[in-house]
C-alpha cells in the first residue's frame, strides 16, 4: 500500500458524515441521499473518492428535520445505485414513524434499496 493508502485503511470502518438537512424559505427539508447505501462508512469508499450515504447518518438527517419547527415537509434528493440491506428497515422504521409529508425525488439513479 501507499502511505497515503495505509493511512486511509487504519480501519475498515469509519464514522460516518453528518449529513444537515439543508431548510429553504418555504419550510421543506431536503436531505441528499447520494451514492452507495450503507449501515456504515467504509474506508475504500474515501480511498476511491465515491461518496456514500449511511442508515444511521440519513436516519438522524431525518429525525433532526422532523423535530425543527421551521420544517414543514422533507424531500429525500436520491441519486443512488442502491445498497447494503443491513440497516434499511431501521431506516425505513424512521421514515414511517415521521409525522412531516415526506417525498423522493430522483436525480437521474434510484437502483435496488434505494
Amino acid at each position: 500500500l501507499t502511505a497515503d493508502a495505509a493511512r486511509v485503511a487504519q480501519g475498515s470502518q469509519r464514522e460516518a458524515a453528518v449529513i444537515a438537512p439543508n431548510v429553504d424559505a418555504a419550510g421543506v427539508a431536503t436531505i441528499p441521499v447520494k451514492g452507495p447505501l450503507m449501515l456504515a462508512a467504509s474506508w475504500i469508499h474515501d480511498y476511491l473518492g465515491i461518496e456514500t450515504a449511511t442508515y444511521p447518518s440519513l436516519a438522524a438527517a431525518v429525525k433532526t428535520a422532523a423535530a425543527d419547527y421551521r420544517v414543514s415537509s422533507i424531500v429525500l434528493d436520491i441519486h443512488s445505485p442502491g445498497g447494503e440491506i443491513q440497516g434499511l428497515f431501521d431506516f425505513l422504521d424512521v421514515l414511517a414513524s415521521t409525522e412531516k409529508p415526506l417525498t423522493a425525488r430522483v436525480e437521474n439513479l434510484c437502483c435496488s434499496g434505494a
